[in-house]
């Protein structure tokens, strides 16, 4: 068992990627900072943090693991895994 530490107040969600090596933390601070953090599973450390804006719909992994895709509505935001925005996704997906 191992104890994560996170930049929130509040943790409302939680996913891995799909090879289980990183976990994604959606958290609240301060009432109303919403974050996105990523986790190595192994050791802990964080690996990056994200502030986003406004309540997501949902965050989760891309199916390779490498990028972060948060969905307000239409469109969705990627993220790599260093916080850096690379992608608007337009559409139904």
């Amino acid at each position: 068992m191992r104890i994560l530490d996170i930049q929130a107040e509040n943790v409302t969600g939680m996913s891995f990627s799909s090879d289980s090596r990183k976990l994604l933390v959606l958290g609240v601070s301060f009432g109303d900072l919403i974050s996105a953090t990523v986790l190595d599973v192994a050791t802990g450390t964080e690996i990056s943090y994200i502030r986003l804006k406004g309540q997501p719909d949902s965050v989760k992994f891309s199916d390779d693991g490498k990028n972060i895709i948060v969905q307000y509505g239409q469109p969705r935001v990627a993220y790599d895994e260093n916080g850096n925005k690379v992608q608007m996704i337009e559409g139904d997906h």
